[in-house]
């Protein structure tokens, strides 16, 4: 029963970062990517708006795998965290412009929604911030 309520749970957070990438606001089409992650740079400075308040929910869908990677599947997790820490707003938007900028051809390339982008960013800061020590 608990193997099936994870399960479940993995799904749902899975189900809501798709849905907040497709719930895209809509950009000029000159460099509405670069302008999204502009926009997301100064919501984090009041921690107000929709990219803002987005990137707390991949946080938390991260999580969410994150516990179903090593509890249920017993595989390695995405990132490890720090013992002590809370994530704000800022922190977020800081490691997930930060990659975004490290990489922008890469994501420009890639063609999708400045929210699948910014989920991309955000998991991949993660991974290079907050590396996993081996055993």
């Amino acid at each position: 029963m608990v193997r099936y309520a994870a399960r479940r749970t993995f799904a749902a957070a899975v189900l809501a970062c798709t849905a907040l990438a497709m719930a895209s606001p809509a950009w000029p089409q000159t460099n509405r990517i670069e302008a999204a992650f502009n926009e997301l740079e100064r919501q984090s400075r009041t921690g107000k708006g929709e990219y803002a308040e987005a990137l707390v929910g991949m946080i938390h869908a991260y999580e969410v795998a994150n516990v179903e990677l090593e509890t249920v599947r017993k595989q390695p997790v995405l990132y490890c965290l720090p013992e002590v820490g809370a994530f704000d707003y800022t922190l977020l938007a800081f490691i997930t412009v930060g990659e975004y900028r490290a990489n922008k051809s890469l994501y420009d390339k890639a063609g999708a929604e400045p929210l699948t982008l910014m989920s991309m960013a955000l998991l991949k800061g993660l991974q290079s911030a907050f590396k996993c020590k081996g055993p």
